[in-house]
């Protein structure tokens, strides 16, 4: 079988032509044809890259079915993970790479030619093709190399004419490419064909300056000089004298030295004037652990995510002991990186989104690159992009816990290092847990200059020359070595026999006659304009570039062959302007990158940027850097184009904040409003990831406008449902009821709007904790055909939520379980964290407090792994219940902490709310009780704020449990009344048990104990519709209540099956000793009371019953209970307030011993 590709595809089988069964398949076969075996799940997210994966992975099925059906089938090897070719499948691509590789290059040309696969395009198959785009590319570039070297030989063999034809079509594809085009004046005029060179010239010269700005180069001259053209030959600069090498040794910098080898944090940070030696002293003092790795920012790339650690990463994948350790790390984690770094293969597809993972897997991989014990330098933090900074604290963090971590060093230019907030943020907060330090470096003084010139010059003496030089430059170390260079390259400076002199040796007092430029820059320049003209074509388009660039990028941007342009690069390694950087260049410092910069024109700016912007869009290099190009050569609306896609790709990997800023430069070129309100509404669900919520609103504010502008109900409907959930983010869920009807009643809306629309105005009625409302608008969107696997999801979940109101927890287990497996299929790790949240309530209910931690944790995790701000602090307050009622005290109060930072931070005053609530339940474990009121006034007074009346409902609750736990009785009956008022208008059936359960409390307390059991056993006769946490508080009130009343027998038996908490448990076990009927768990109860996982006032109780039933059988050890319980019972009392202790001492006794 023959397969081509080039040109016209075509199929061959035994002479005869086989058509392909669809479009889709032509592309599965190419790929494999030129890719070799592959991972479906590679095929599924190539081809179907629009799909979710679930469905991606359908279609990758039938496709391989229609082409089963047919005679392509017999080629086909279809695995469980991988599809091939067979092998003997003859393919012309790699027949034409194979004659290439092997030097047989005219039998490679005349192969069929033409594009690969030409004028193919899969409409909804981004991935393919961009793989397509680079694979055309590639395969034209060799065209074009084989074509240039073919000229070459025919050239050797006398055939010019053949030549010239080779050389004109390579001009026809890169007029600008002027080694072609001076081969071709050259050819013409061999031939005798002296107008044509002539005009060839012209017609060239005319063409660079209007395409770059450039005149020819002094070899096309001469060129056309020879066929008698009266062009000006340009003005030869004399050569750069060869001056000495100028490496100096570290001086001046002994004590900074010292602070590196005594320092003890992990971060270290050198700051500093530009110039003034931060980076030397860094890479010297790294070198100490080996060859460092360094990540370096650059002033230009600061829009492209994470574009230092891909640097980095690339770096590393060429040197041997560096990849090998990479390859050490576990396929999860390759997997992440490869998403950053496609050259780095993984072994494993890509895992559903995971921030929180993708930034650990880029912190892993810079360990292994640093190695064990080695060492990683941070270079300019002041350009570094705000995901890399991220990535840094990560790294900071992690290797503050390692066993053999990496020396960690980082440099940055003082002044501008203090305008990036994010930059100071994020060195507070190392500073704050004492993970980083500084050390601040100044110039040279006069005697540190003196030394360095000594040392450079191997001469003792020079004390005047030095006080000069250091006159000049103010000991800034960069600016003394490039006036040395000037001086040498001017001849004022001379080295003979290993010794520096100067023209003014003899006769100078203090070396004044020295024509020293007042600025670096003038120095720079100076050296820039003794550069033959290519190399400063080369310096120009470098200056432009700015990052780390490619000999081919520049060169192809100034009309100069990769070949033509290696004289020129070796003369600025030579002169120390540019340096190497990996597998490209850079400039040595960037004060010479502005200094050239500066110098050029606006037109000839704009000219290199337009030109670069086209090289690197045809490298497919890093979208923002394309973008920034091609808006400064002025072509706005392609830029514009480009930010959009580097916001994409900034969200691919969670640089949320660089995707907002892309969005906004496009949004900046007034573009039409339909294409605004698209990437407007790209903004705000970014906003909303990261709880943005102030920016969120003035966004909402100009999608409604653009949305009335288009006017389509459609439109207006996804505005409605944004501010929907917005408002229900805030806490303010009037408002949120208000935005979902109005998408609701918007007429025409497709299904999956429609149930969006339907999801938040049930999500608005759950608020209000009206669930049988809520419910059949959930029943309703779940009804609509073909919605997405994500809507799916979400009413699946908040169906969850309604079945469990309905205490049906069978039913909300199957929707739970539903929703997890839409949730997978969408592969949104968000949704995941949702329904983990539900499976945690679940557990919690039926009493499974392990699998609720585990459940929480995994939500928590989920939440944190994609940044979403929201949903982590919700969790959090999730998180802390399930801890607290687990009684881990600790991992709670750490749990609450984290949530209140983070809610401050954000002025979340709704999240606040919620979490203060938590911190009352966390106080209320501590034995501080009345910090634990405090906290539950704070969020009833924020809920009130707020206009949240449920969670009103829910901190009055925890305020009035609390004063009863107390033996407060007095306050509490206003309470109650506005409480019973709250549960009223909310319709919270919920709280209304609640409250059956508080009011027969009080009743006991005030000495009504039949009313309180009366209104119990009411409850009780209906407790297999209540809630199972509910109907544990129940047992454990009417057994305490019928112990009062005398009952010996019912109480411990009704407490039995208490076992869901320590807390329940211990209350079980303190009625069962009370009764005398629970002498065998004694031994029980003094573990429980030892683990520290029960409310104190519970362990108070617990103490005094223990001390009661042991006082006979064990008297050492009861007087030990009646000790602790003693010195339990004056720890609460110290921590409530005045007006509240003298009802708890009324109400809480010890024994005496």
């Amino acid at each position: 079988m023959y397969v081509q590709l080039l040109g016209v595809p075509k199929i061959m089988l035994e002479g005869q032509e086989v058509r392909w069964p669809s479009r889709k398949s032509l592309g599965l076969l190419a790929y494999l044809a030129l890719e070799g075996a592959t991972l479906r799940d590679r095929l599924a997210e190539l081809l179907w890259s629009a799909l979710e994966t679930k469905r991606a992975r359908h279609s990758l099925r039938q496709e391989l079915y229609l082409i089963s059906r047919t005679a392509l089938g017999q080629i086909l090897e279809v695995g469980q993970e991988r599809v091939a070719l067979r092998v003997g499948v003859e393919v012309d691509v790699l027949t034409f790479k194979g004659l290439a590789e092997t030097g047989n290059i005219s039998e490679a040309l005349a192969l069929p030619q033409g594009a690969l696969l030409d004028g193919y395009h899969l409409d909804d198959a981004e991935t393919f093709n961009e793989w397509l785009s680079f694979k055309r590319e590639s395969l034209n570039a060799l065209r074009r190399e084989l074509l240039g070297r073919q000229a070459e030989i025919l050239e050797n063999r006398s055939d010019l004419r053949g030549a010239l034809r080779l050389y004109l079509d390579l001009l026809q594809e890169d007029p600008l490419q002027e080694a072609h085009e001076r081969a071709a004046i050259r050819l013409h005029i061999t031939l005798g064909e002296r107008e044509r060179g002539l005009q060839r010239f012209e017609t060239f010269r005319a063409l660079l300056m209007r395409e770059l700005g450039l005149e020819p180069l002094p070899e096309t001259v001469r060129e056309a000089e020879r066929a008698g053209t009266e062009s000006p030959r340009p003005s030869a600069l004399p050569a750069l004298p060869e001056g000495p090498p100028l490496s100096p040794p570290l001086i001046g910098r002994d004590d900074a030295w010292r602070s590196l080898e005594q320092g003890q944090s992990t971060l270290t940070l050198l700051l500093g004037e530009p110039g003034v030696g931060k980076t030397r002293l860094a890479l010297a003092f790294a070198t100490t652990f080996g060859p460092p790795a360094v990540l370096r920012g650059h002033e230009v790339s600061r829009a492209t995510p994470l574009y230092p650690v891909a640097e980095a990463i690339r770096a590393a994948l060429h040197e041997p002991s560096r990849r090998a350790r990479l390859d050490e790390l576990p396929p999860v984690l390759q997997a992440e990186i490869s998403r950053l770094v496609p050259d780095f293969p993984t072994p494993l597809p890509h895992a559903p989104e995971g921030r929180a993972r993708f930034i650990e897997a880029l912190g892993q991989a810079l360990m292994a690159i640093a190695g064990p014990d080695g060492a990683l330098v941070w270079d300019d933090l002041q350009w570094i992009d705000q995901s890399s900074l991220e990535v840094l604290s990560h790294l900071v963090r992690r290797a503050a816990q390692a066993h053999k971590p990496p020396r960690l060093l980082a440099t940055a230019r003082r002044d501008e290092a203090l305008l990036r907030d994010d930059l100071q943020s994020m060195l507070l907060d190392l500073q704050r847990d004492k993970l980083v330090a500084r050390i601040a470096l100044q110039g040279l003084n006069s005697d540190e200059v003196h030394r360095l010139v000594q040392a450079l010059s191997g001469s003792h003496a020079a004390p005047l020359f030095s006080q000069r030089l250091y006159a000049a430059t103010g000991g800034n170390p960069l600016f003394v070595l490039e006036t040395l260079r000037y001086l040498f390259e001017t001849r004022h400076l001379r080295e003979e026999e290993g010794i520096w002199t100067s023209p003014f040796d003899e006769v100078t007092s203090d070396y004044a006659e020295l024509p020293i430029p007042p600025e670096v820059r003038d120095v720079v320049l100076g050296r820039v304009k003794r550069l033959n003209a290519a190399a400063r074509r080369l310096l120009e388009a470098a200056s432009v570039c700015g990052d780390v660039f490619h000999l081919r990028e520049l060169s192809a941007s100034v009309a100069l062959s990769e070949w033509d342009a290696l004289e020129p690069l070796e003369s600025l390694l030579a002169a120390q302007i540019w340096m190497e950087h990996g597998d490209g260049y850079r400039f040595s410092h960037d004060l010479i990158r502005r200094a050239v910069h500066a110098e050029l024109s606006g037109q000839r700016r704009r000219l290199l940027h337009g030109r670069l912007a086209h090289v690197l869009q045809e490298r497919e290099a890093e979208p923002a850097r394309i973008a920034d190009h091609f808006e400064s050569a002025g072509e706005h609306l392609t830029a514009r184009i480009w930010r959009i896609r580097a916001a994409q790709e900034a969200t691919r990997i969670y640089a949320y904040r660089e995707a907002l800023r892309q969005y906004e430069r496009a949004l900046e070129t007034n573009p039409e409003p339909e294409q605004a309100y698209v990437w407007s509404l790209a903004r705000v669900d970014l906003m909303r990831i990261l709880d943005d919520r102030e920016a969120c609103e003035v966004e909402l504010g100009h999608l409604d406008l653009l949305a009335s502008q288009i006017g389509e109900p459609a439109k207006r409907a996804e505005v409605s449902v944004r501010w929907s959930l917005l408002h229900d983010q805030a806490g303010r869920y009037d408002l949120a009821m208000r935005s979902a009807s109005q998408a609701a009643s918007e007429p025409g809306l497709v299904p999956e709007l429609r149930a969006q629309a339907l999801h938040c105005l049930g999500t608005a009625w759950v608020r209000q904790l009206d669930f049988a409302a809520a419910e059949p608008l959930f029943l309703e969107g779940l009804a609509h055909e073909n919605l997405s696997y994500g809507v799916r999801a979400r009413l699946l979940d908040s169906l969850a939520h309604c079945a469990l109101q309905r205490n049906d927890h069978r039913q909300a287990a199957e929707y739970n379980k539903e929703a997890q497996a839409n949730w997978q299929d969408a592969r949104d790790r968000r949704g995941l964290a949702v329904s983990h949240n539900t499976a945690a309530r679940l557990a919690m209910l039926s009493g499974n407090q392990k699998s609720a931690i585990d459940h929480m944790r995994e939500a928590m995790q989920q939440a944190r792994a994609v940044g979403d701000l929201n949903l982590t602090k919700s969790f959090i307050a999730n998180l802390v219940q399930v801890l607290r009622d687990d009684g881990q005290l600790d991992a709670a109060v750490e749990a609450v902490s984290e949530g209140l930072d983070l809610v401050h931070e954000a002025r979340d005053r709704s999240g606040e709310g919620r979490l203060q609530n938590r911190l009352g339940d966390v106080q209320l474990l501590r034995g501080r009780l009345g910090a634990a009121l405090a906290a539950y006034q704070q969020a009833y007074t924020i809920a009130t704020e707020l206009g949240q009346s449920s969670n009103r409902v829910h901190a009055l609750f925890d305020q009035v449990r609390t004063l009863l736990l107390i033996g407060h009785t007095r306050t509490v009956p206003a309470l109650l009344n506005e409480l019973e008022h709250l549960v009223a208008s909310t319709s919270a059936s919920l709280s209304r048990s609640q409250m059956e359960l508080e009011l027969a409390r009080y009743e006991w307390l005030t000495g009504h104990s039949a009313e309180a059991e009366q209104r119990l056993n009411v409850l009780w006769d209906s407790r297999d519709s209540l809630n199972p946490r509910i109907r544990e508080g129940l047992a454990a009130l009417l057994a305490r209540v019928r112990f009062s009343r005398g009952d010996r027998t019912s109480p411990p038996t009704l407490t039995a099956g208490l076992v869901s908490t320590p807390t329940l448990r211990a209350t079980a076990l303190m009625l069962a000793l009370r009764c005398e009927q629970g002498l065998s768990a004694i031994d029980e109860a003094e573990l429980l009371l030892g683990s520290g996982r029960i409310d104190p006032i519970i362990a108070l109780e617990l103490q005094q019953s223990l001390a009661v039933q042991l006082a006979s059988a064990d008297s050492e050890r009861a007087k030990r209970h009646i000790e602790e319980a003693r010195a339990l019972l004056v720890r609460l009392y110290g921590t409530l307030p005045a007006e509240l202790k003298e009802d708890f001492l009324r109400w809480y006794t010890v024994p005496q011993t």
